[in-house]
């Protein structure tokens, strides 16, 4: 039977009803929470629509009718339960940096693991990407795996721009040399480039958490 972390793969890229996504949603085995970015996150590029399997501990994203991201909670956060299925090459809650190196090699970008004077401690991170998906790893301060994101890479480059309501238009994770995603108003948005929390209008709490 295929497994849950390579039917996700599969799934990246395609429609809410595709086989391949029916199969993801199918060995999760769970009736999903859906929501979506509120109206006044004004992006060209298409609202973000998210199916939440909490008690499986992933998130599925879509934008444009395609399947951007897929989060993988190794730990309870943000009201998800721990994903306790298998990942990729026997990684989980328990790898550290170096079981993932063993078998990915050199990562194509890192960060974090650090404390930031304006959000606070930043989980260390390491990035893997190629022509079509990019997969980051995200470590708690013990340095235990705590999250894994799949992210589509062949949706279109979109630059950022500013906003009265929200200040960055969200990119898909390409180019990225930093890959953070800011949380506006308890959402996680992808933004490529940014490095400020200042908007043209109302400041909003942002917290920089592992792409």
């Amino acid at each position: 039977m295929i497994s849950v972390w390579d039917a996700g793969i599969s799934a990246i890229n395609n429609g809410e009803k595709s086989s391949e996504f029916l199969a993801f949603c199918k060995l999760l085995g769970e009736s999903t929470v859906l929501t979506s970015d509120p109206v006044e996150y004004n992006e060209s590029i298409g609202k973000e629509k998210y199916y939440k399997f909490l008690k499986s501990g992933a998130e599925a994203g879509f934008r444009n009718e395609k399947l951007n991201h897929i989060h993988f909670y190794l730990e309870n956060d943000e009201g998800y339960s721990a994903f306790d299925y298998e990942l990729c090459h026997n990684l989980n809650k328990s790898s550290v940096e170096k079981n993932v190196m063993e078998f990915f090699g050199l990562p194509d970008a890192s960060g974090g693991g650090k404390l930031d004077l304006l959000i606070g401690y930043v989980n260390k991170w390491i990035k893997y990407k190629n022509s079509e998906q990019s997969i980051n790893f995200q470590f708690n301060k013990n340095g235990f795996l705590s999250r894994v994101t799949i992210i589509n890479l062949q949706c279109p480059m979109v630059k950022p721009i500013g906003s009265s309501k929200c200040p960055l238009i969200a990119s898909c994770g390409v180019g990225l040399g930093l890959p953070p995603l800011w949380r506006l108003k308890g959402r996680l948005r992808f933004y490529e480039n940014t490095t400020s929390t200042k908007t043209q209008g109302e400041m909003v709490e942002a917290k920089i958490v592992v792409l």
